[in-house]
């Protein structure tokens, strides 16, 4: 099985060019679509420092990256006209999207 990130990459893709705003503050970042979507994660005590253009080339492995592309996949997944909206992704052991 995928780690999760890698998991998304691999099944929605990743489009730098849907990316409007990368806000990055003490405690949250977040991402803003091009269409207003809107998506947060914590910064679990971290420090992110990352522009757009970082993401260019993603990074698993580097925690800035993970947690914009989890403030991404927020802001593309987790509104009610999406792919995910009738997925049982938490609900089993296997992703069944």
């Amino acid at each position: 099985m995928d780690e999760p990130l890698s998991y998304f990459i691999k099944k929605f893709g990743f489009d730098i060019s849907n990316i409007k705003r990368i806000v990055t503050g003490k405690k949250y970042s977040a991402v803003i679509l091009r269409n207003g979507n809107i998506g947060v994660c914590a910064n679990l005590l971290n420090r992110v420092e990352l522009k757009k253009e970082d993401l260019k080339k993603i990074d698993l492995s580097d925690i800035n990256h993970r947690i914009i592309l989890n403030a991404y996949y927020n802001a593309s997944l987790n509104y009610s006209n999406n792919d995910l909206a009738n997925c049982s992704f938490f609900l089993s052991d296997r992703y069944k999207c």
